[in-house]
């Protein structure tokens, strides 16, 4: 590569192959781009520290362009330079609490506002309790599993809890707070759900004078209720999925 480094042409023509593999940039040392199987591509930051190797995912591209990662690149040697672990630093910074709270604030504003309300149940009652003070870096299958187990008695809740932990996970790994796949919550098996039926009847709240208006308002001993789609999340299932029992991330 030139001394000049990678840049956006030559990032946008590097080919996915069927092995993960790294391309040194060339205008900053230890400046790489991981192109994955799938074609994502990553900036991260080789060095050493204490006489080991250490690599510190910077982002993905093309949220990151060449320009910009090879000033972080910069920024990481001269922490490096003055006896600084740039990783052991991030990741002591950023907590599952501090990430949570960046996924409210960039990520769900786009989202219906039933979505961003049931992501707030789930955040605030359960998940952030559990797992609120661990670093972001270091959140393993242990720590999503043991989350999970915890809500066995809720399994619908469980699953929905491990989901939206994947999804914040795989936004961490596209803002270079974690390294690229390192998601660990897709091989945990998800709980068995119990299909519930949800009905409306005459006295529900705000429904009532509208049935009355179409001239339902009275009950016979042979009157059924009526049907409702049983899944009071269908903002979340589309935000996450189809299939809350699935691997989502």
């Amino acid at each position: 590569m030139a001394k000049s480094g990678l840049t956006k042409e030559t990032v946008g023509k590097l080919p996915a192959k069927a092995a993960r593999y790294e391309v040194s940039d060339g205008g900053a040392p230890g400046l790489v781009l991981r192109v994955s199987p799938d074609g994502s591509k990553t900036w991260a930051y080789r060095y050493r520290f204490n006489g080991a190797p250490h690599r510190y995912t910077i982002g993905a591209w093309p949220t990151w362009l060449p320009d910009m990662a090879r000033r972080k690149a910069m920024e990481l040697q001269v922490q490096v330079d003055n006896g600084e672990d740039p990783a052991r630093a991030r990741d002591a910074g950023v907590t599952m609490a501090d990430l949570a709270k960046r996924f409210v604030d960039e990520h769900c504003p786009s989202l219906a506002a039933s979505t961003v309300r049931t992501y707030r149940v789930l955040l605030d009652r359960h998940i952030l309790p559990a797992v609120g003070k661990i670093p972001v870096q270091v959140f393993a299958l242990g720590d999503a599993g043991k989350l999970h187990h915890a809500m066995r008695g809720m399994p619908r809740t469980a699953n929905q809890s491990l989901a939206v932990v994947s999804r914040m996970l795989s936004l961490a790994e596209l803002w270079g707070l974690r390294d690229p796949q390192s998601n660990p919550c897709g091989v945990i098996q998800r709980f068995p759900e119990t299909k519930r039926d949800r009905y409306l009847t005459i006295n529900a709240g705000p429904i009532k004078p509208i049935l009355r208006e179409a001239g339902i308002g009275r009950r016979s001993s042979r009157a059924k209720p009526s049907r409702l789609d049983s899944d009071g999340f269908n903002g979340f299932r589309h935000e996450l999925g189809s299939n809350t029992n699935s691997g989502l991330g």
